[in-house]
């Protein structure tokens, strides 16, 4: 599903009135989610999900057709 699907989708279910209302709502959602999660903080919503940061190490590999690594 892309973004303006769902924008429509969220206006459906929501009864907003126009998909600009919709979308600033999506937007909305996704700005505090972004922000809770770059201040380290977990966000739960019973029924739905939750959304959390994890630390992963770092990995090596080889540059495909090269000799050249990175991590």
């Amino acid at each position: 599903m892309t973004k303006a699907q769902f924008v429509e989708l969220v206006q459906k279910n929501g009864n907003y009135e126009s998909k600009a209302a919709a979308e600033k709502a999506v937007k909305a959602f996704t700005a505090s989610v972004t922000e809770a999660l770059v201040n380290k903080e977990e966000v739960s919503l019973v029924g739905f999900g939750t959304f959390s940061t994890a630390q992963v190490a770092a990995k090596t590999g080889t540059v495909p057709g090269t000799t050249k690594t990175y991590s």
